[in-house]
C-alpha cells in the first residue's frame, strides 16, 4: 500500500493573523485535516465516524516550528501513520513551502487573478521608474567624468559626484526588488528577496482518538478503520524499508 497522500495548497486569509503570517495553531490543523482527507480517500473518514456516531479528538499534541507562511504562499502538508492502538493512533506530520513552479490545482496567476493583473501592472510602473532612474545615473557619471578637467581640487568632487551617481544605479535596484513580490504572488517566477523556498515550516506529533457524539466519552476504533490505519502503517514502513 502506498503511503499518505500530501495535500497542496495556498495560504489563505483565514489562516494568517493581521500582519499576513500563518498563525501558529494553524499547523497542527493543517495536518488533521490532511490525516482525514487521506482517511475520506480510504473510505474510513468522518463519514463511517458518523454513522457510528463517533468523533475525532485530538487528545495530545506536540509541535515543532522552523519557519513562518505568510499569504499567499504555497504549502505541503503530509501526514502519516507512527502507531495504532486500540482506542487511538499517533500521527507524524510536516508542513512545508513549496517552490514557486509547484502545482497545487490552481490556474498559473494563482487564484486571485484580478489580484494579479493588479501586481503584474505595479511590478510594470516600478521597472518604467527603475529605467528613468538608471538614465540619471548614467547622466550623473557623465557629469561627474566631465568634472575631472576642472581646477585642482576638481577630482575630490568628481569622487564625491561618483558616488552620487553611483546611487542611481543601486535606487534603480530597489524597483525590481520591490517589484518581486508582487511578481511572485502573481505567478511568476521571480522570487521574493529574502524567501526560501522549499523551507521546513513545521513538524508535529497528535495523537487521536474517537469520542461518542452523544456524551464526549472515548470510543473504541471501528473494525475498518483500526484495519485502514494498520495497513498504511505497514505501507509506510516498507516504503521506507524500499528507500
Amino acid at each position: 500500500m502506498s503511503g499518505p497522500r500530501p495535500l497542496r495548497r495556498r495560504v489563505e486569509h483565514v489562516d494568517t493573523d493581521a500582519a499576513g503570517v500563518v498563525h501558529f495553531t494553524r499547523y497542527a490543523s493543517l495536518i488533521e485535516t490532511a490525516l482525514l482527507e487521506d482517511l475520506e480517500a480510504m473510505g474510513v473518514g468522518t463519514r463511517l465516524m458518523s454513522e457510528h456516531k463517533l468523533l475525532p479528538a485530538v487528545t495530545e499534541l506536540r509541535m515543532r516550528y522552523g519557519a513562518a507562511a505568510r499569504f499567499p504562499d504555497r504549502i505541503e502538508v503530509r501526514a502519516g501513520i507512527d502507531h495504532v492502538g486500540g482506542a487511538s493512533w499517533r500521527v507524524s506530520g510536516t508542513v512545508r513551502r513549496l517552490p514557486d513552479h509547484a502545482d497545487t490545482g490552481a490556474d498559473a496567476a494563482g487564484m486571485w487573478p484580478d489580484a494579479a493583473d493588479v501586481w503584474r501592472d505595479d511590478a510594470s510602473v516600478l521597472r518604467d521608474r527603475a529605467d528613468v532612474l538608471r538614465d540619471r545615473a548614467n547622466a550623473g557619471s557623465d557629469r561627474a567624468n566631465a568634472g575631472s578637467d576642472r581646477a585642482d581640487f576638481g577630482p575630490d568632487r568628481v569622487e564625491v559626484g561618483r558616488d552620487r551617481g553611483g546611487l542611481g544605479p543601486d535606487r534603480a535596484g530597489l524597483g525590481p526588488d520591490r517589484a518581486g513580490p508582487g511578481v511572485e504572488r502573481a505567478g511568476v517566477r521571480v522570487e521574493r528577496p529574502g524567501a526560501r523556498t522549499g523551507t521546513l515550516l513545521a513538524t508535529g506529533t497528535l495523537v487521536m482518538c474517537l469520542v461518542n457524539a452523544a456524551d464526549g466519552t472515548p470510543a473504541p476504533l471501528p473494525a475498518a478503520l483500526r484495519a485502514a490505519l494498520r495497513a498504511q502503517l505497514s505501507g509506510e514502513r516498507n516504503d521506507g524499508r524500499d528507500r
